[in-house]
């Protein structure tokens, strides 16, 4: 209902950077979230398996491109004569920033550079769907490296390797649904996350837990920390009593049973829940 909006009249300028709108789109995912706004905008994307609105824009600038070409020198339409009066002014001063020229750039930056030069396409549903294609596989491509790239330590890595739907968001329970997110995403209150929070940061080696002396990550307080040995009867999985691991743990995170999801949810309510009460209230 609001994208629509947001792209009213895009076909025209659609190819400027429109900063505000894609903030007020990540706004709105963090809020469905219940992350914090810091949470990087990568892991946002990857847990929703949405696209940023820019992607969609450039697409119907696209559209009506073809839309104009398939009658250039066929009617006498002012838009007709505007875009030929733009074309003759790209030629002459190449450095011009118009629509035709971001158009042009657009579709040999995506590797359509003969659809410009031909000003033309055999078939036009056709090659909006390659062309779709093509942004969201440039889009993947980026949002993977920006995944590898985050900081060292983010969990986020190493249970995320595809964009795609979570099905753990179906979960009709907010507060369950809520606590998976913030263990997958850090956006939780575990040392490990905190230490890098204000101007003084700490270094990550130096995030120890104040009971064990080791690393307060994810990983520690969910399955090692004896502070939390009550929160965790009844709901780890027999594979993880048995052999406490990086391995096992990922699996349970990234489970897509509904049953151990819901167990997951609890699990993970109960350890933040005590977590606060324990940790940031002594």
């Amino acid at each position: 209902m609001i994208n629509p909006i947001l792209s009213y009249g895009s076909e025209i300028w659609g190819l400027r950077k429109a900063d505000p709108i894609e903030k007020f789109h990540l706004s709105f995912l963090k809020s469905v979230l219940a992350v914090k706004t810091s949470t990087p905008n990568c892991f946002i994307y990857g847990e929703l398996g949405v696209y940023p609105f820019i992607l969609e824009r450039k697409i119907r600038v696209i559209k009506y491109w073809l839309k104009i070409v398939r009658f250039v020198g066929v009617r006498e339409h002012y838009v007709h004569k505007i875009y030929k009066e733009l074309c003759n002014l790209n030629i002459e001063n190449p450095n011009a920033t118009t629509w035709v020229s971001q158009v042009k750039h657009l579709l040999e930056s995506s590797g359509f550079a003969y659809v410009w030069q031909n000003q033309s396409v055999d078939s036009e549903r056709d090659f909006i769907q390659i062309f779709r294609q093509r942004l969201y596989d440039m889009f993947l491509q980026d949002w993977y490296n920006e995944v590898t790239m985050t900081s060292d330590g983010r969990l986020f890595k190493n249970i995320k390797r595809e964009l795609g739907y979570e099905s753990y968001l179906n979960i009709n329970n907010r507060a369950l649904r809520v606590s998976i997110t913030k263990i997958r995403l850090s956006s939780h209150l575990f040392f490990v996350e905190r230490g890098r929070w204000g101007t003084n940061r700490i270094d990550r080696r130096q995030r120890l837990c104040t009971l064990c002396g080791c690393l307060e990550d994810e990983y520690h307080c969910l399955l090692e920390c004896p502070r939390f040995n009550n929160e965790r009867l009844g709901l780890l999985p027999e594979y993880i009593i048995k052999s406490k691991s990086m391995y096992n743990f990922v699996k349970f995170l990234t489970t897509n049973d509904l049953y151990e999801q819901r167990k997951l949810g609890l699990f993970c309510f109960k350890i933040q829940r005590e977590y606060r009460e324990i940790v940031l209230n002594t």
